[in-house]
């Protein structure tokens, strides 16, 4: 009789436990279900790069990549890369303050790197060549109100070039609310590259397009004045450093740009080039702004490139509206294949004349602008870039 009223409090104990347990930590940013992991399809680039892998969980990444002796001389054969980091907690209490950390390990030359961000802003950067490899930085969790929502975002390249995402969405509850469900975790793909990539790849109209055929102008401006920028300080001077080479280097692209881009507006992902506006706006994902990392000067190349290309579509939309006046602008002018085919010679050029004047040779970035029309990029409707 003792041991099974001992059994009863036990268990009693255990559901009063289990109950304080399930208990709200207070007012703040709940996570709404589990965290969304998203990665770099898995392509070779023979012959030089083989078995190029990229794998991501929450908190941990790895990838993998074997360089071809037919290519390198000196440093061929099989390399790995590692990441960790502090994973989200699942409530953040307004005001108190969290550690993150990432740490990378790679070889000697071949850097790795990465970031946590919260909406777009970044928490902590992290670098393989930082010591021992570890980056730490603190966050101070934002206040809010009900129904508010907050990302915290991680990315990373591993030395395959390959990237991987994780991204933790929160909401903002009041104490005693009701959560919502859980969602399945979701483990995507990006479309076809063919050179180490963010996500990045020339981007041509966006899908909040009024209508298929469009009726529309933009104001003259004069050649000299640089767009106006939107966006944060970093990410503002980036893009003014883009356009400070492409005038020195490529000042023909130059002078389109600045002519039929009026405003470059840097957010997190979307980009999309919006001819029908006055003035005409480019919108710039953060991935395609730093698609090599903040310290790799191929960056600020392939971002001066895709700014030519992106105006080369305004230019086919305002020359059509010059000829054809008041008229509607059929889609394919400005989009489709036939178009990004010129956006990408154009790109081409600048960036060909870009390289050139920096005295460096890279072959790979060229070829891959020269045949990534085959992967039908434009088609994509959700855009990570």
């Amino acid at each position: 009789m003792i041991n099974r009223l001992n059994l009863i409090l036990f268990l009693a104990l255990f559901a009063l436990s289990s109950l304080a347990c399930s208990q709200d930590n207070g007012d703040g940013w709940y996570l709404q279900g589990d965290p969304v992991i998203t990665k770099d399809e898995e392509i070779d680039l023979p012959p030089c790069y083989t078995d190029r892998t990229v794998d991501v969980t929450n908190g941990e990444g790895h990838g993998s990549q074997t360089y071809s002796a037919e290519c390198f001389k000196e440093g061929s054969g099989t390399f790995s890369s590692d990441v960790t980091w502090t994973k989200p907690p699942a409530y953040m209490k307004p005001g108190s303050s969290i550690s993150f950390s990432m740490k990378f390990t790679s070889p000697e030359g071949k850097p790795t790197g990465g970031a946590i961000k919260a909406n777009g802003g970044t928490i902590v950067e992290g670098d393989s060549r930082n010591p021992q490899g570890n980056s730490t930085a603190s966050y101070t969790v934002p206040d809010g109100s009900p129904g508010n929502e907050l990302e915290i975002y991680v990315n990373f390249v591993m030395v395959s070039g390959l990237h991987g995402y994780v991204t933790c969405k929160y909401k903002y509850r009041v104490a005693g609310t009701t959560t919502e469900p859980a969602l399945s975790p979701i483990s995507v793909a990006s479309p076809t590259i063919l050179i180490p990539d963010t996500g990045l790849r020339p981007v041509t109209e966006t899908t909040k397009e009024p209508s298929s055929d469009i009726a529309g102008g933009t104001e003259t401006l004069p050649d000299s004045s640089m767009p106006k920028i939107i966006g944060n300080s970093k990410y503002a001077a980036n893009i003014t450093e883009a356009l400070n080479i492409l005038q020195k280097a490529a000042p023909d692209q130059y002078k389109m740009v600045v002519k039929y881009i009026r405003v470059i507006e840097a957010v997190k992902a979307g980009s999309g080039m919006y001819v029908w506006e006055n003035p005409p706006r480019f919108v710039i994902g953060e991935l395609s702004i730093e698609p090599f990392g903040p310290s790799d000067p191929m960056s600020q190349v392939w971002l001066a490139g895709i700014i030519a290309h992106d105006a080369t579509h305004s230019k086919l939309y305002q020359d059509y509206l010059a000829k054809n006046p008041g008229s509607l602008v059929p889609k394919d002018v400005y989009s489709g294949e036939e178009a990004e085919g010129k956006c990408l010679a154009v790109q081409y050029d600048a960036v060909e004349k870009i390289l050139q004047d920096m005295g460096v040779k890279n072959d790979e970035l060229l070829s891959y602008i020269k045949n990534c029309i085959k992967s039908k990029y434009w088609e994509k409707k959700e855009r990570e870039w």
